[in-house]
């Protein structure tokens, strides 16, 4: 049995922060990911990869935020 501490106001504002975080962690992935890997002339790969990985971060966030992701918070 799983009992929350939090109110459904408070875990409302939590997924909202979750899903804004996510989306500027995509935005700011996806951008450095296509600057590393198709705008400059050298190909960074490990900044390249790092950049992918902060991407799917953010949409991980992004599918917490917006309840497409199961999550212990009850909402």
């Amino acid at each position: 049995m799983y009992i929350s501490l939090y109110t459904a106001r408070q875990l409302r504002k939590i997924k909202d922060r979750l899903l804004w975080l996510g989306l500027f962690m995509a935005s700011g992935g996806g951008s450095a990911s296509l600057y590393n890997l198709i705008l400059i002339d050298e190909i960074r790969w490990l900044w390249g990869i790092a950049a992918i990985i902060i991407v799917l971060a953010g949409l991980y966030l992004v599918a917490l935020g917006a309840d497409k992701v199961p999550s212990k918070m009850p909402l």
